[in-house]
């Protein structure tokens, strides 16, 4: 029965072999076909699960490791002020525990350092910078940074305006404000470097009346200058530049050529000529100019015509009166006078005995006929003579003139009075009215002598014993005289002597002749009077015409005088005939306009002046701003914003500018934005923000010269906080790693870490501040440098508060992992993984399949079945490694077939020898029991 149950046991042992041996061989083919990822895994995990054994059996093995010293990695000798410069550290040995470093410097107002190693220079000077570790305060480093200004190497200035062909910049004082593109006038300086320390900046004006420059650089224009230079000095730090400016008007359109209709002309002595000048454009403001010539000896200027004075050439220069530098030229050949073909002389002379009388030429033809030869000759020389046309009477009675040009001869009847000594000369009062019109009739009997005519004999006034007295003029060319009536013909002086007929005593008068004229305001027919406060009112900028109105052929000269300058310029149309008054800045100013008589006595001219002059009086206001328009322009997306109910919010690192638009009708305006706190939020010439840090600024757009314009923006400066959203945190240290499965990350103890927020590059704000939960655990500093001291779970929190946005919290949970016994654990799963996987797994394999072999033939079959098991071992270990090579990220080698093969066969030939060892043992046993037996 016992033996029945061996039996049955033997059978059950030897099926599970032979099931064994034949999943062992399977697993080994399977597992050869496996890619290299999913075998490694199998490897790893049946490793770890090993190292996790022996591990957890010695408990946490670490050992701190103390650091040995403290590099500052990046030191440098020189900082500037205003920048900012990272530190870097190195904390060695490299697998030291505790590398928290603290930052110090020898001198704040110098130079500042914050925990995270970034230091802020501040102002020049010497300062030392140390970096310690946090726990062994004797390990540290330090070095010495010589703090420096960042000096200006150069300085650019220049206004947003274009400039003349003198280099002169033009600024325009009636600029259209109403356009979009609306920029105010304003300095800009480009400095050279664009970080330079110092650039504070001061401008001087030297003539305030024309423009006004504040504290930015902003430039108003006050008023037109005409060609009068401002300079603007410019002092950047020290760099001094002068700017030359003027200011213009856009409603003066400037002459940009000028020219004459013929280059040469030819003309008589005497003859006058009147040049047709063409100046382009031709709607020009200032059209007026004068000329001069190269010799007066042969052609004499006179107003815009030249008269012919002598035989010979001679070039014309002409010049604008307002650009000079825009000349024009043209050459006069005068010629000797015509002969003359016909002429007049007056038909007859009155003369007393003694006196002098003239034989007039007139109706020369041709026009300018030379007369210059003219002979005359008396034909009784007892009762008269003449010399080169002057007559003298010698005794009573009558003779004849004759007067001969050019082969014709004309005559005049000379009468000689006899003289009567009644009277030795007459007087005129000084109360006489010398100024007449041209073309106007006058009784020179009512003119002249109503009570002002005294007869004088011996120094007594007497009653002659006739009154009689006629009147002449010595060029009867100038006017006409008919008994008592007079009418002058020409402008300028005209000399009128009065002859007592009996006595042939005389007096004379100097008459001036003007031509008659009248002004009208605003449009012809709105005529004002002589000397009366002729008032009116106009806003800056605007004009108004006025016109003076003569005769067609007149050739009077007026002028129009501006008795205060500062506030209106006076330009005319090319012509004398149509003027404007142009208001330029606010005042009262008075225009008075009277007419250049042609005469160079003082006396006459006053006298002119006194009876006809226009006065015209200007009250100039300023039209001011009501309102301004404030634009906001986002520089980044280049697009307006808008702002609501006053309020801008804006990020740190925003470009945004603002423009102001004054009111389309105001005339002067200083528009400027002020902040109430430059610390937070300033603002350059140019209108741009310039944000300094977060907070709340009011930005107040204020005019110069409106106390209405008074715009207030409330800008909220935030920063901008971008968090990487693909890698938002990093942990970094010895075998760090995140686990995903527990949502946190582990690192080793004993070995110092790394824990980092990552921001983008446009984030304004990327300070941390860490917390640790447990800092028995897990210490945190400021730098986020980990520190581990014991095992297990702590949460360090990252803190993003700038003070103003809700804060940002992120907690990380951190595991501290023990130190283990085994270190190396990718070492350890490459011996596991050949162990157990090429090593263990033919051992095994080698157990069963000897077993198999063993119990399946009988012992006297085991000398061939005992080498065939062998050399299956090493064909099903050859086999493994010929399928690895078939198979993605595995390879097989010889290497490996030996290593398998020794596995099988160290526990196919163990088993052997023990099984053949027992065997024999048995035999060995049952052979002496045999002998024994046989003895007895």
């Amino acid at each position: 029965m016992k033996k029945s149950k061996t039996k049955k046991g033997l059978k059950i042992f030897r099926l599970l072999c032979l099931i064994a041996y034949i999943i062992c061989a399977i697993v080994l083919i399977v597992e050869s076909s496996m890619n290299g990822k999913n075998s490694s895994a199998h490897s790893t995990a049946v490793g770890g699960t090993i190292a996790d054994i022996i591990n957890d059996f010695k408990g946490d093995q670490t050992v701190a490791v103390t650091p040995k010293s403290l590099k500052i990695t990046n030191k440098i000798e020189v900082g500037y002020v205003g920048k900012t410069y990272k530190l870097e550290t190195k904390t060695l040995p490299e697998e030291a525990t505790y590398k928290q470093t603290v930052f110090s410097s020898s001198n704040n107002q110098i130079a500042t350092i914050d925990p995270t190693g970034e230091i802020s220079f501040l102002l020049p000077g010497e300062v030392t910078i140390t970096a310690q570790n946090a726990k062994y305060t004797n390990i540290k480093d330090s070095f010495k940074i010589n703090v420096q200004n960042i000096e200006i190497i150069s300085v650019t200035n220049e206004i947003n305006a274009s400039k003349n062909d003198e280099g002169v910049y033009v600024l325009y004082s009636d600029v259209d404000s109403s356009a979009e593109d609306y920029e105010p006038y304003s300095v800009t300086s480009i400095v050279e470097p664009l970080d330079a320390t110092h650039q504070e900046k001061t401008y001087k004006v030297d003539k305030e009346t024309y423009i006004k420059i504040d504290e930015k650089g902003v430039i108003t224009p006050i008023k037109y200058s005409s060609n009068v230079v401002t300079t603007i000095t410019v002092n950047v730090g020290g760099f001094v530049e002068e700017l030359k400016v003027i200011v213009d008007l856009l409603s003066i359109t400037h002459v940009s050529g000028v020219s004459i209709e013929k280059e040469s002309y030819e003309i008589f002595k005497t003859e006058k000529l009147t040049p047709k000048v063409t100046v382009t454009p031709s709607d020009a403001t200032f059209k007026g100019y004068k000329l001069t010539s190269s010799n007066s000896n042969v052609v004499k200027v006179s107003g815009t015509s030249v008269v012919g004075q002598g035989v010979g050439d001679a070039t014309i220069t002409l010049e604008m009166s307002n650009y000079p530098s825009l000349k024009s030229s043209f050459v006069v050949e005068v010629k000797a006078q015509p002969s003359v073909t016909d002429y007049k002389v007056n038909s007859s002379l009155n003369i007393i005995e003694g006196k002098t009388g003239t034989i007039s030429i007139s109706g020369v033809t041709p026009s300018y006929g030379d007369i210059s030869w003219a002979t005359y000759v008396s034909d009784n020389t007892s009762v008269a003579t003449v010399k080169n046309g002057k007559v003298t009477a010698v005794t009573p009675g009558n003779a004849t003139i004759t007067t001969t040009v050019n082969g014709i001869s004309k005559t005049t009847l000379v009468t000689v009075s006899p003289k009567v000594d009644d009277v030795d000369y007459l007087k005129l009062s000084s109360e006489i009215n010398p100024i007449v019109i041209k073309g106007k009739q006058y009784k020179l009997n009512e003119l002249l002598l109503v009570s002002k005519l005294s007869f004088i004999k011996n120094e007594i006034e007497i009653t002659p014993i006739q009154k009689s007295y006629a009147y002449s003029t010595l060029d009867e060319s100038l006017a006409t005289i008919e008994g008592a009536l007079f009418t002058p013909l020409a402008l300028g002086e005209i000399e009128i002597t009065i002859t007592h007929n009996s006595s042939g005593a005389e007096a004379t008068i100097t008459l001036l002749v003007i031509d008659d004229f009248k002004i009208s305001i605003g449009e012809k027919g709105n005529y004002i009077d002589f000397n009366e406060a002729n008032s009116m009112s106009l806003n800056v900028n605007d004009a108004i015409s006025y016109f003076i109105e003569d005769p067609e052929d007149s050739e009077q000269v007026y002028e129009s005088l501006e008795v205060n300058s500062e506030h209106t310029i006076i330009y005319h149309d090319g012509s004398h005939t149509k003027h404007e008054i142009l208001a330029t800045s606010d005042g009262d100013s008075e225009v008075i306009v009277y007419p250049i008589p042609i005469t160079e006595n003082e006396e006459l001219i006053s006298l002119v002046k006194e009876q006809f002059t226009y006065s015209i009086k200007v009250k100039i206001s300023h039209i001011y701003s009501e309102t301004a328009l404030v634009k906001v322009y986002d520089n980044k997306i280049n697009q307006y914003l808008a702002v609501n109910d006053g309020r801008l919010l804006m990020y740190k690192n925003d470009s945004i500018t603002f423009s102001a638009t004054p009111d389309v009708h105001a005339t002067i305006h200083s528009l400027s934005f002020t902040s109430s706190n430059e610390e937070i939020l300033s603002i350059d010439n140019q209108g741009k923000l310039i944000p300094h840090k977060i907070g709340q600024v009011d930005i107040t757009l204020k005019d110069a010269y409106s106390s209405k314009v008074n715009e207030v923006i409330h800008v909220t400066i935030y920063n901008q906080i971008l968090i990487n959203e693909d890698q938002p945190i990093s942990v970094s240290g010895y075998e760090a790693v995140y686990n995903e499965e527990k949502e946190q990350y582990e690192i080793m103890n004993g070995y110092s870490g790394k824990i980092k927020l990552h921001f983008l590059d446009d984030s304004t704000y990327t300070k941390v501040n860490y917390k640790s939960s447990d800092e028995k655990i897990l210490e945190v500093g400021q730098d986020g440098t980990l520190t581990p001291h014991k095992k297990g779970v702590a949460t360090i929190t990252l803190v993003v508060d700038d003070g103003m946005l809700d804060k940002i919290e992120i907690d990380v949970k951190i595991r501290v992992k023990p130190q283990r016994v085994i270190e190396n654990m990718q070492e350890f799963f490459g011996k596991v993984r050949k162990m157990l996987g090429h090593f263990g797994a033919f051992l095994v394999l080698g157990i069963f399949s000897t077993f198999t072999y063993l119990l399946y033939f009988t012992k006297k079959k085991w000398y061939w079945s005992v080498p065939l098991n062998f050399v299956q071992g090493f064909g099903l270990a050859a086999l493994t490694e010929y399928i690895q090579t078939f198979v993605k990220g595995r390879w097989g080698c010889w290497s490996d077939v030996v290593l398998d093969t020794s596995g099988f066969m160290c526990s196919a030939l163990t088993l052997t020898i023990i099984i053949l060892a027992i065997y024999l043992i048995k035999y060995l046993i049952a052979k002496r029991k045999q002998q024994i037996k046989g003895c007895k």
